[in-house]
């Protein structure tokens, strides 16, 4: 399995209280915020590195305020990637 390693605006990503991290056995390295504020915008970089060399990919999350009240009832899917910046290595 490759060493997952994320990040935000160039900054290595912490697993806290809220910030989960995981790799699948099918490859899959999954970054889940349990909620978004407007600091979590910007650039999140995933890099897998195994002996064959290293592979990296990026997405942009825009984070707008809502409305008291408002819920969040789906993810968003572009391509491979959703909300969780899910991605197959």
């Amino acid at each position: 399995m490759p060493r997952i390693k994320w990040y935000h605006n160039g900054q290595p990503v912490r697993e806290h209280n809220g910030v989960m991290m995981s790799l699948s056995p099918q490859g899959e390295a999954v970054l889940r915020l349990a909620e978004a504020f407007p600091e979590d915008a910007g650039v999140y970089e995933c890099k897998a590195v195994n002996r064959a060399g290293q592979i990296s990919t990026s997405t942009t999350l825009q984070v707008e305020s809502m409305s008291p009240g408002t819920k969040f009832i789906s993810s968003i899917r572009m391509r491979s990637e959703t909300f969780f910046f899910k991605n197959r290595i």
